[in-house]
């Protein structure tokens, strides 16, 4: 089988894990527990985590170590999820790593976890950090022992898996908290059910304090937090948080990319709107996934957005634009519009003079920027300069 034709027989296995931590740790025990070879940061929050993960990162890279980074979902490619230095896994060493985990019967996750623990381990890494995927207490990354865990935010989502209420969101997100290993925790994942879980094992607790300002200001203090007790230089860390994730509210032109996929991620989206760009109009074109709590979503988006123009990835987690124009007119919105495909609305929504959101699943991002890229090359109109 080609790489192309691998990916998409594991797309084929999106579902929720399957195997508890035991199991995979015993799976993982099989392949010579690849994730005991290296010392490693574990990170996971509602919001924040991917890119306190790549600050961290960065930072340790910037002090002269070799650094493996494992993060989820992709944006274009699923190698993105497992880097080393920047540089994401070859595609055949993928192809090769994702067959020969095939016959242990694990889903999606689980193989891209494995496969990261691998690589990381062949390729001697001095360090990793490892970003979970949902939750922590059952999540398939939650078979390491790090050098300090991480826990950015707590705030609604996953609530099928995880909930129900913020406590036991809480309580998940704390179950990657190991006796005597230290612990940040973020301005918004101060819950008692953390404290008590870092008390019970013995975990130097280490609060971080809320932050005025743009929110990756926030993410910035929780990786610095990690990385002060990591000893990381202090010159590396600078460097190191500076980085962002891209579609973290990055700009190009006139248009805004950001991931933002939860009711408190497109709060934190509107709040940097109104920082960066203050009373100025904006529309937005957004696409979500059926996991979220679409209808808040689209309701906290719609009260300020001058027009929404919805779309609908490509992939059977998607949510279509039919159900989200139901939701939306049971709000009493109706300024939406939505069109064939990604390409043709976003091409449409750029036509205005507004500055264009882009925002929810990471599914959409690929071919919405491809799309602004491919008019912004085309075209030398003033809409696509700042």
């Amino acid at each position: 089988m080609t790489f192309d034709q691998v990916i998409e027989l594991i797309f084929s296995k999106r579902i929720e894990s399957r195997n508890t931590p035991e199991d995979i740790r015993r799976i993982a025990g099989s392949l010579g527990s690849p994730e005991k070879a290296y010392p490693t940061v574990h990170v996971t929050g509602t919001n924040g985590k991917g890119s306190v993960s790549l600050k961290i990162a960065k930072a340790l890279e910037a002090s002269g170590l070799k650094v493996g980074l494992f993060t989820s979902p992709h944006l274009i490619s699923f190698c993105e999820r497992i880097v080393i230095n920047g540089e994401p896994i070859p595609e055949e060493t993928a192809r090769q790593g994702l067959l020969k985990l095939m016959p242990f019967n694990l889903c999606f996750f689980e193989l891209a976890t494995l496969l990261g623990f691998q690589y990381f381990r062949d390729q001697k890494v001095d360090i990793a950090v490892i970003e979970a995927g949902i939750g922590g207490l059952l999540d398939t990354t939650n078979i390491i022992e790090p050098l300090v865990s991480v826990i950015t935010s707590v705030a609604s989502d996953h609530e099928d898996l995880l909930g129900p209420g913020l406590e036991q969101v809480a309580y998940h997100k704390a179950g990657i908290i190991k006796p005597g290993i230290p612990v940040i925790m973020g301005p918004k994942a101060d819950f008692s059910v953390i404290r008590e879980k870092a008390t019970l094992c013995g975990s130097p607790l280490y609060k971080v304090q809320p932050q005025p300002g743009f929110y990756d200001v926030e993410n910035s203090a929780i990786a610095q937090q990690a990385l002060q007790i990591l000893k990381c230089p202090e010159a590396a860390i600078q460097e190191g948080l500076k980085c962002r994730p891209s579609c973290r509210f990055e700009q190009v032109g006139k248009v805004i990319f950001d991931v933002a996929h939860n009711p408190d991620g497109f709060l934190r989206l509107l709040e940097a709107l109104q920082m960066h760009f203050p009373g100025q109009r904006f529309s937005a074109v957004v696409g979500m996934s059926k996991d979220k709590d679409v209808k808040k979503c689209l309701s906290i988006l719609a009260e300020r957005a001058d027009q929404l123009h919805l779309v609908q990835a490509s992939t059977p987690k998607a949510v279509p634009v039919e159900k989200m124009k139901e939701l939306l007119r049971q709000e009493g919105f109706t300024h939406f519009t939505a069109e064939a495909s990604i390409g043709e609305t976003v091409r449409k929504a750029l036509a205005s003079e507004d500055l264009l959101v882009i925002c929810g699943s990471f599914y959409i991002m690929k071919e919405a920027r491809e799309e602004v890229l491919r008019v912004q090359v085309a075209s030398d109109k003033s809409f696509l300069r700042t």
